[in-house]
């Protein structure tokens, strides 16, 4: 059974006045009722709503709600929670998206058009946490077990840290540490995952007699970018192929994305194949429009941007940004276009301890994928070492987004008894 409810709150929660927004929820209710304890799952992004994470409570964590509530808050910025739509590009005209994830003029008209309606340094991780807390106060759970993936396990992280009398164990999926700015990694942690893939495919034999000289091939498909963009097509929903204008950045970013998938050790593969030998660039773009137009509908680009524009761009220098990108396929694409959106937005205070790690007695289990191509494993050990109790679980053919495959009954078994004692051996 599913509840849906609204809890008012202030935008501003330092000063609790002015402006007040509602946050959305759902809560799955547990078989067997009443259900004194509950799991809250935090959705990725940032800019995800967690009412979309339904699936995951009906789906491969159903067996929870035997005896356990399941609430998903939209992290306020999101959702239906007073969300900060930024779309991107156009659905009618794909060139117009090529040459900019992030368009500062499309950054800059956003923020006019939200600050309206909304006060942009509000939607930070740490004041979102508190109104999660308010959520849990109103719906009478005394403790609750917290799951995150993505830049959700940066909220569980955060809703420990705050409360962590609050908070009974807790679950975080593709970790996300405070210390180091996320998007600093991406280029050298999707390089990582790349060169994984390279691996997995000389070792095994049918995808290397398929494709001997992988590497070499990808390689040849940056060159093709050494004299600048290429022209090639994408094929909107419903309408021919139109001609788009695609960078080197705008293709990397493609690949990064083709890598966030758990099958893309087996597909990537035959994608840079057919490219190398066809010279034809369409896949890449198709997946660069359709990762645009994914974004538009799922995940609000202004609470992102007042994210990442508060508590991890700010942090990275130009020797930083030359030095964590050099080597890379995608280079400082990400990063500066980063930048140039956050020239753009307002920048949240932060509170001092915001990006310490997080040290708090909490049951905790970190689960990782080894082709991540944005949390590699090496950031869950990173985090567990801060943590007195804490667990760590590699699943070796995943990449971002890992509990449903081999470390699934080690995740249930948390939720169940928010406990590590027990734990099952997985992923052996």
């Amino acid at each position: 059974m599913a509840e849906c409810g609204t809890l008012r709150v202030f935008e501003n929660r330092t000063t609790n006045r002015g402006r007040h927004i509602d946050i959305n929820f759902i809560v799955l209710r547990a078989d067997r009722q009443p259900a004194r304890e509950a799991v809250f799952m935090f959705a990725g992004g940032p800019g995800g709503g967690s009412t979309s994470m339904a699936g995951i409570a009906n789906g491969w964590a159903r067996p929870i709600r035997d005896a356990w509530d399941v609430v998903l808050v939209d992290q306020r910025g999101t959702g239906k929670s007073h969300p900060l739509p930024c779309p991107q590009g156009s659905t009618t005209d794909p060139a117009a998206g090529f040459g900019h994830i992030y368009h500062p003029e499309r950054a800059r008209a956003c923020r006019t058009g939200l600050e309206s309606d909304a006060d942009l340094t509000q939607y930070t991780t740490d004041t979102a946490v508190q109104d999660i807390d308010d959520v849990r106060t109103a719906l009478g759970y005394e403790r609750i077990v917290v799951y995150g993936e993505s830049y959700g396990t940066r909220v569980a992280q955060a809703y420990m840290r705050r409360y962590p009398a609050q908070t009974k164990a807790a679950v975080i999926d593709g970790v996300a540490p405070f210390d180091n700015g996320l998007p600093l990694t991406y280029a050298a942690s999707a390089q990582q995952a790349l060169d994984r893939i390279f691996e997995y495919c000389q070792a095994t034999r049918d995808c290397h007699a398929r494709h001997p000289s992988l590497a070499a091939d990808f390689a040849s498909l940056l060159r093709r970018f050494d004299a600048g963009p290429v022209t090639t097509t994408v094929t909107p929903a419903g309408a021919p192929p139109a001609p788009v204008v695609m960078s080197r950045g705008d293709f990397g970013y493609a690949v990064r994305g083709m890598l966030y998938a758990a099958s893309a050790k087996d597909t990537l593969p035959d994608v840079i194949g057919h490219a190398a030998a066809s010279g034809d660039l369409s896949a890449f773009a198709q997946r660069y429009f359709d990762r645009q137009q994914s974004f538009n509908r799922t995940v609000a680009l202004g609470m992102h941007w007042t994210v990442e524009c508060a508590e991890d761009i700010p942090y990275a220098s130009d020797a930083d940004i030359a030095a964590a990108t050099a080597n890379t396929f995608l280079g400082r694409y990400i990063m500066d276009e980063y930048r140039g959106a956050c020239a753009q937005w307002p920048r949240a205070t932060l509170a001092p301890d915001f990006r310490a790690p997080v040290s708090v007695r909490v049951p905790t289990l970190l689960v990782s994928g080894y082709f991540d191509p944005v949390t590699p494993p090496e950031f869950a050990d990173r985090v567990a070492r801060s943590l007195p109790l804490a667990r760590t679980v590699l699943s070796p053919g995943t990449a971002h987004g890992s509990s449903a495959a081999c470390p699934r009954a080690a995740v249930l078994h948390v939720f169940m008894t928010g406990s590590l004692d027990g734990l099952p051996d997985v992923c052996r």
